[in-house]
């Protein structure tokens, strides 16, 4: 346990002072809140410029897939970690990483969005609890994006593409919710939708990276 706090402050620190990643996910977000407050009209802003909002932050993270294991790989740290870790923490450590970046930049724009679209606090917890969950399986899809992209090395891309539709049921679930707040079960579909995928996820990008060496 303790190994893995370290490995997730490392991975934070690397991720935030060289990547910038939580600075980069805070302007993304705060971006897309403005521009959808501009382009939808008065009547329907408060109904579907959170959604919009919402939606396209996790594909704001789709950047950053590049970054996750390249660079280690890149200056050989990678081989260092495996030495000295499982490939199952390094993945876990970058999935928190992440996730805990984008939550940081999450909550940050919560005022903002407070503001600009005249919520309820009721709405607002929805509106949390439901960019949470996607934004648990966006990491984890993200994880498992780069793992493919690592072990790989070339064509890799239609591979990623092809697993981003993985994220739309949860896309479309948080949507739903946020439309219709009385809809709070399908925050419970989500939560399912999370524990079935996620351990498959973690389990597949834990055998690529652990095998990286050995193609």
């Amino acid at each position: 346990m303790n190994k893995l706090i370290l490995l997730v402050k490392w991975e934070y620190l690397i991720q935030n002072r060289i990547n910038n990643l939580s600075k980069y996910l805070f302007v993304f977000f705060l971006f897309c809140l403005f521009s959808t407050s501009l382009i939808n009209d008065q009547t329907d802003i408060k109904k579907f410029g959170v959604i919009f909002s919402v939606i396209f932050f996790p594909i704001a993270l789709i950047g950053f897939s590049q970054m996750i294991f390249k660079q280690d790989i890149e200056d050989g740290s990678l081989e260092l970690l495996l030495s000295s870790c499982t490939s199952t923490e390094l993945i876990i450590s970058k999935f928190f990483t992440i996730l805990i970046s984008s939550l940081t930049s999450s909550i940050l724009n919560m005022p903002i969005i407070y503001l600009i679209f005249d919520l309820d606090i009721l709405f607002l917890i929805y509106l949390f609890i439901s960019l949470t969950l996607l934004l648990v399986l966006s990491s984890a899809l993200l994880i498992l994006i780069t793992s493919i992209q690592s072990y790989f090395r070339s064509n890799t891309n239609l591979l990623a593409i092809l697993i981003m539709p993985l994220l739309i049921p949860s896309i479309i679930l948080t949507g739903l919710v946020l439309q219709n707040p009385e809809n709070i079960k399908l925050i419970f579909v989500m939560i399912g939708i999370n524990m079935l995928l996620l351990p498959i996820i973690f389990y597949l990008a834990s055998y690529l990276i652990n095998n990286i060496y050995n193609i």
